[in-house]
């Protein structure tokens, strides 16, 4: 019996709990944990840590090493990262941003939100950018104009609930 309970406890060492109505996404390519809610899909094929549900809505978690110039997580999103999102896709505008008292989960960071388009589709996304050790972490939930904000609530609560 003791030896059963021993091997639960170290079963369970180093995870958080499950939030309700959430599942854990595991993956051998993520150093963090990520919870999406249960009725999403999870894909950590591309070795990193994605998600969509049925209506199309869709997050993901990226970690990028930054090369070093960049005096902040706001310095580097606002003169690199949004320049590779201009190279990528259409009509990329920067609409809100947040660079103080934000966290990705338990680590300090900055919000956007911005538009883009995709074909004739336009989309908005919320971006969550944190720094945790010599990474970047990005969050990013993004769905068409028309369904981002029936997914905001669970975006946020992805967010609230990554741990490093």
């Amino acid at each position: 019996m003791a030896v059963l309970m021993l091997a639960l406890v170290l079963a369970s060492c180093g995870k958080s709990d499950v939030p309700s109505g959430m599942k854990r996404v595991e993956s051998d390519f993520i150093e963090y944990e990520f919870f999406v809610p249960t009725a999403w899909n999870v894909d950590v094929s591309n070795g990193f840590a994605a998600a969509s549900d049925a209506s199309g809505r869709t997050v993901s978690m990226t970690q990028v090493t930054p090369e070093s110039g960049y005096e902040s997580i706001d310095d580097y999103y606002r003169n690199h990262y949004m320049k590779t999102l201009g190279d990528t896709f259409r009509g990329v505008t920067l609409t809100e941003s947040y660079t103080e008292n934000f966290q990705l989960g338990n680590v300090p960071a900055c919000k956007y939100t911005l538009s883009f388009k995709i074909g004739d589709k336009e989309y908005t996304a919320l971006q969550a950018v944190g720094a945790y050790k010599y990474h970047l972490y990005i969050f990013t939930y993004f769905a068409t104009v028309e369904n981002f904000e029936g997914g905001l609530e669970s975006a946020n609560k992805m967010i609230e609930n990554i741990r490093f």
